[in-house]
């Protein structure tokens, strides 16, 4: 051990003054050190979390463009859904009207089929008989539902080139 007037004269010397401000010094230094990497680290924790909020609402406004598109799409194919029921059922007036008033044979068969009856006799000719129909009249209307198909299938083809989008790709 060292005599304590050794120690006391040692603390008065200028090696020990110096050893001592540089000692203040550096915990001085380790104290700001850890006070910056601490508040750095934190920072970086807040960081991640907005960068985490920021992409989280990115996806949700993604998500709801996304909704919204698909919504646009089903309202043009419910449009045109019924369009094209429109048309059917125009096709099928003027079927009838051309065709006169015939029964459903496919029906028929098929209630007679399921209950393993025998079938009916056959009627007569329809008292109600259809005008005869000229070739030009089945020509033009054969040619009238062509011109209809063509258009309908470059619409369709026009829906579909539509929901592609402008990548190209139907998703």
């Amino acid at each position: 051990m060292l005599p304590i007037a050794g120690i006391l004269a040692f603390a008065r010397s200028p090696a020990a003054l110096w050893l001592g401000a540089g000692l203040a010094v550096a915990a001085a230094v380790w104290g700001a050190y850890l006070a910056v990497d601490s508040r750095g680290f934190a920072r970086c924790e807040r960081d991640a979390v907005l960068s985490a909020a920021h992409a989280a609402e990115e996806a949700h406004q993604f998500h709801l463009a996304e909704v919204e598109r698909g919504n646009a799409l089903s309202a043009e194919l419910v449009k045109t859904q019924r369009r094209l029921d429109a048309t059917k059922a125009e096709y099928l007036a003027y079927a009838h009207g051309i065709a006169g008033n015939c029964p459903d044979p496919v029906r028929v068969l098929a209630h007679y089929a399921a209950r393993g009856e025998p079938l009916p006799e056959t009627p007569g000719p329809p008292t109600n008989a259809a005008p005869p129909v000229s070739a030009a009249a089945l020509g033009a209307n054969i040619a009238e539902n062509y011109a209809r198909c063509i258009a309908n299938a470059a619409q369709l083809e026009a829906l579909i080139g539509w929901h592609a989008g402008p990548e190209g790709a139907v998703k």
